[in-house]
């Protein structure tokens, strides 16, 4: 069902599904939707629970990825950890 949402809402950054192993290691989830913004070092930068102004997450993320971006991160492709898809969320 996650799956097919992120499709069906065009989402162009990995989803994860959080067992309780995940869901203790990131503190515990009140509520749903939850999502949580990692940055390129692994540390959980924001937590929003429920849902989230789209123009107002887009600037966060922006600004997350300018703080922790590597001097070349424009030039490195997505998979090793620049551009426009080195964002996370997690959702249960």
């Amino acid at each position: 069902a996650v799956k097919h949402f992120g499709t069906e809402q065009n989402m162009n950054y990995p989803l994860l599904m959080a067992d309780d192993a995940t869901v203790k290691a990131f503190g515990g989830v009140e509520g749903l939707p939850a999502t949580f913004l990692i940055d390129r070092e692994g540390r959980i930068r924001h937590h929003k629970v429920g849902s989230a102004n789209a123009a107002a997450y887009e600037s966060l993320v922006a600004s997350v990825l300018k703080e922790t971006a590597p001097p070349d991160s424009a030039s490195m492709p997505a998979e090793a950890g620049g551009g426009p898809n080195a964002t996370q969320a997690v959702a249960r």
